[in-house]
């Protein structure tokens, strides 16, 4: 399996051979033992290119989660002898995510010492988040809730449906009168990180039938955005949870508008046997008791 992975991901024999410290004649012979067992080609090989077959694919992807599988078991059989601690690496995604990390890390730190936790991340590359989980590089993402994260094999709990509020600077005009949506249009927008932000904003404006405005930028990160808050007269659709209170301090402030459209829920996501490692476990279950949702069984 070790193998198979190193060819594909070098993306061939010779580059793969150099990596993995093996003879090119082996690891020839590596996959075609592998694929003879299978009765099946895994990699089309045409003039020193390889591509992966559709059962090449599929092959990929679960070698991968067994060879997570495996550095987990060897780290968790290690550390039962030795005086290591519990690893677990985590990666966050939007902005709900980063109000509710230092609460979970402070309530693990306190309860569960001997867990350390290694923050590999922010991003909102949620393709990234999941062949990383995959991989075995990753552990846990707080990330979005995304029915493509089940449909590739990974474990994926809902941990909190946040409300969408309008966050403007302290100072901000519209603060300052009544506004509905037509007229806060005059406005710049933020439009969330991730391929789903500009629908979250797009389908509110529909919903009441109105133009989408015409100055608008979609950041690339959360942490960008609010600082672009803080210097300009735009208006941020923002997931609330009133953790985040902490989080954004006194700086900004909500318009008391109602917005309809249903933000992007976070979801806590590993792989699914992964989750049950003992530190990955105690991380969901601290997640979710910091939420306040049942801790897993």
């Amino acid at each position: 399996l070790r193998y198979f992975i190193g060819i594909v991901d070098s993306g061939g024999f010779t580059a793969a051979a150099r990596a993995l410290h093996v003879s090119q004649p082996a690891l020839t012979r590596s996959l075609q033992n592998l694929e003879f067992q299978l009765d099946c080609v895994l990699l089309k090989r045409d003039e020193g290119r390889t591509e992966l077959t559709r059962e090449g694919e599929l092959f990929l992807q679960r070698a991968r989660q067994i060879m997570a599988e495996y550095k987990s078991m060897v780290d968790d059989v290690r550390q039962l002898h030795t005086a290591h601690p519990l690893k677990v690496l985590v990666r966050g995604a939007p902005i709900t995510a980063l109000s509710i990390l230092p609460r979970i890390l402070a309530k693990l730190h306190a309860e569960s010492p001997e867990i350390e936790v290694s923050l590999t991340g922010i991003d909102t590359n949620y393709d990234d988040q999941r062949s990383a989980i995959l991989a075995g590089d990753l552990d846990v993402a707080l990330t979005i809730y995304d029915p493509a994260n089940s449909a590739n094999g990974l474990a994926q709990e809902l941990l909190l449906e946040p409300e969408a509020r309008l966050l403007v600077r302290r100072d901000h005009e519209a603060l300052r009168s009544e506004h509905d949506l037509a007229s806060l249009a005059q406005y710049g927008w933020i439009v969330p990180p991730g391929r789903l932000g500009k629908s979250v904003v797009e389908t509110e404006f529909m919903l009441h039938k109105i133009p989408f405005p015409s100055r608008s930028i979609q950041i690339a990160d959360w942490r960008i955005a609010i600082d672009m808050l803080e210097t300009t007269g735009f208006i941020l659709v923002i997931p609330y949870h009133e953790s985040m209170s902490d989080y954004l301090g006194d700086r900004f402030a909500f318009l008391p508008l109602t917005v309809h459209t249903k933000p992007l829920a976070l979801a806590i996501v590993t792989r699914q046997l992964g989750w049950r490692r003992s530190a990955t476990k105690l991380f969901v279950d601290t997640a979710r008791e910091v939420v306040g949702k049942p801790t897993m069984g």
